[in-house]
C-alpha cells in the first residue's frame, strides 16, 4: 500500500502541540513535488521555533504517549459515565479526546443547546456539524479538562 497511500498528520494531538501548526506528510516519491507546491500555496513555512519543537518531540523520549493515553482513557470513562446517567446517546470513542453526544431529544437546535449549556452551566461544547457533514443532532465534547472538572 506504500505506493498508493498519502498520510498527512501533525503534532497537535500526539505531542500536545496545538497551535504550533507543524505537520508532516508521507507519500509516494513521485507525488512529493506536486504536494510540495500545494503545501507552499496553503501553508508556507512553519516558524523556526515550531520546527525545532517538532524535532525535539520526534527525537526526544516517547514515554509521554503512555501517560497521555491513560489520562484520556480516564477522562473518556468519566464522561461516558456522566452521559450514561443523563441518558443521551453517544458514539463510544475508540480513543481520542472527543465524545459526540446526541442532543436531539432536548427539543433544542444544536446552536440553542450549546448556547444554553454555556450560559446556564458554563460548559462549552460544539455543534458537531461545524466539523463536517453527518453531525446533525450531536455535540462534540472535548475531554481537555482534568477529571475533577469533567465530573
Amino acid at each position: 500500500m506504500r505506493d498508493h497511500t498519502i498520510t498527512i498528520n501533525g503534532f497537535s494531538k500526539a505531542y500536545a502541540m496545538t497551535g504550533w501548526r507543524v505537520g508532516w506528510l508521507a507519500a509516494p516519491k513521485a507525488l512529493i513535488p506536486a504536494l510540495a507546491d500545494l503545501h507552499h500555496t496553503l501553508a508556507i513555512c512553519a516558524t523556526g521555533a515550531s520546527q525545532h519543537a517538532a524535532l525535539a518531540a520526534l527525537t526526544g523520549p516517547q514515554d509521554c504517549f503512555i501517560e497521555m493515553l491513560a489520562i484520556y482513557a480516564e477522562r473518556r470513562k468519566v464522561m461516558m459515565q456522566g452521559l450514561d446517567s443523563l441518558g443521551p446517546l453517544y458514539a463510544t470513542p475508540g480513543g481520542g479526546m472527543y465524545i459526540y453526544a446526541r442532543v436531539t431529544d432536548t427539543g433544542l437546535s444544536l446552536d440553542e443547546f450549546c448556547i444554553r449549556l454555556l450560559r446556564e452551566a458554563r460548559v462549552r461544547v460544539s455543534p458537531s456539524n461545524f466539523f463536517g457533514p453527518g453531525g446533525d443532532g450531536f455535540v462534540r465534547i472535548a475531554l481537555l479538562q482534568p477529571v475533577e472538572k469533567l465530573r
